[in-house]
Order: structure tokens, then C-alpha cells, then sequence
């Protein structure tokens, strides 16, 4: 079984526009550019993932991509959505005779290798494993054997949408409930977590040294 995690990336600048009340557009593109170092952090210690394919029209996720030995495949132009650049990923990974794809959205920087593992092992053939986000609403992992075993639904109510395409498709669904796949950053309640994470990320250090932090701080403080 040979596996690869598929991230679809947005151009940095037009990322994370629900955080548009609190943080400018380059503000939201450091952001997004740390919380993909972090994911792909996570991506290269896994030992059960043998690759990792980005998505994306933006040259600094390409670049990003480049520093972490990822292969950097370019998006529709003008993009198409998520699914769209999933389902790229998912032909890259056939053509490339991987068994496994791992979708993983790119606002995921708690991630560590471990909750990766737990997702992967679960993949067995003609199953689907499903990572919820916290709001139990939307879906932020995916791992298919085959790669493309459904087209995925990323969006509004993602979760639903993925239980009935893998019962369309008469796959065996398993959950897993991991908290930190289930916190992806796009609120600022979201953003806070990620600053008092206990452990130390890329994505919180960029945050303190932007003053995302003592902003947040502020707002809730009225």
C-alpha cells in the first residue's frame, strides 16, 4: 500500500476571508503561508505517507511545496474550487500508481504525525476514513483506497455531503475524531486557539509576531 496526501491550495492572497475583519490580505497570506509549513511539517515526519501533492496556482505555496520535497501541481486557471483541485490531486496520485490519497485542507496546522497515522492505517480497501471538523458540520480529512474513490464535496455541510457519496458508492465509512484535525483556522475564536496551543507552531509564531494576538486580546476585551 503506497499512500499520498493531496492539499488544495488557494492563492495565499485570497484565503481566509471570513479572518478579513481582523487581519489584511498579507497578513491572511503569512498566515496561510505558516499553516502549510506546519501541515507539511506533519506530512514529511508521518512515515506511512509515502508523498505529498500541493495544488495550487500561487508560487508561494509553490515554493513552499519545493522546500518540503512536495510535488507542486498546478491548478485550473481560473480555479474551479477545492473539489476541482482535489480531483486533480486524485489523478496525479493514479497516474503515479499510489493506492491511497489522504485529502487534507490547508488551514490544518495543529496536525502531527501521529493523527495522520491514525487516519491512514484505518484505509483499508473500499473504505473511506472521515475526519470531522469541530463543528462536526464539515469534513477536513479524507482518506480513500483508492485515491479516488468518491469526488469530494468540501464546502457547506461537507460531512453530510461525503457520508452519502461513500454510501452512493457502497464504501465502508470510518470516522475518527481527532481534535486536531478538527481545528481549522477561518474565525477568530479558531485563531485564538491556535495561539494558546500548548505546543509551538509556525502559524502561532507568525500570529505573535504580526500582534495578532494583542488584537484578538483587544477585541475580546471590548
Amino acid at each position: 500500500m503506497t499512500s499520498i496526501a493531496i492539499i488544495p491550495v488557494k492563492r495565499f492572497g485570497r484565503a481566509l476571508r471570513r479572518l478579513a475583519g481582523i487581519l489584511n490580505r498579507d497578513e491572511r497570506a503569512a498566515l496561510q503561508e505558516a499553516m502549510l509549513t506546519d501541515l507539511l511539517t506533519a506530512c514529511r515526519a508521518c512515515p506511512e505517507l509515502d508523498a505529498v501533492v500541493v495544488v495550487t496556482n500561487d508560487p508561494h505555496a509553490r515554493s513552499v511545496a519545493d522546500r518540503f520535497g512536495a510535488d507542486a501541481v498546478t491548478d485550473h486557471d481560473p480555479p474551479r474550487g477545492m473539489n476541482a483541485a482535489v480531483h486533480i490531486g486524485q489523478r496525479r496520485a493514479l497516474e503515479q500508481g499510489f493506492t491511497v490519497g489522504l485529502v487534507l485542507t490547508a488551514d490544518l496546522p495543529l496536525v502531527v504525525p501521529d493523527d495522520l497515522r491514525e487516519l491512514l492505517v484505518a484505509a483499508s480497501p473500499g473504505h473511506i476514513v472521515m475526519s470531522p471538523a469541530h463543528d462536526r458540520v464539515g469534513t477536513n480529512a479524507l482518506v480513500m483506497n483508492p485515491p479516488d474513490a468518491i469526488r469530494t464535496r468540501l464546502g457547506p455541510d461537507s460531512w453530510a455531503e461525503h457520508r452519502r457519496a461513500a454510501d452512493d458508492a457502497g464504501l465502508v465509512v470510518v470516522e475518527r475524531r481527532l481534535q486536531r484535525v478538527g481545528i481549522d483556522i477561518d474565525t477568530p475564536a479558531e485563531l485564538a486557539a491556535l495561539i494558546e496551543w500548548p505546543a509551538e507552531t509556525v502559524a502561532a509564531r507568525v500570529c505573535r509576531e504580526l500582534g495578532i494576538d494583542q488584537r484578538l486580546a483587544s477585541v475580546a476585551g471590548g
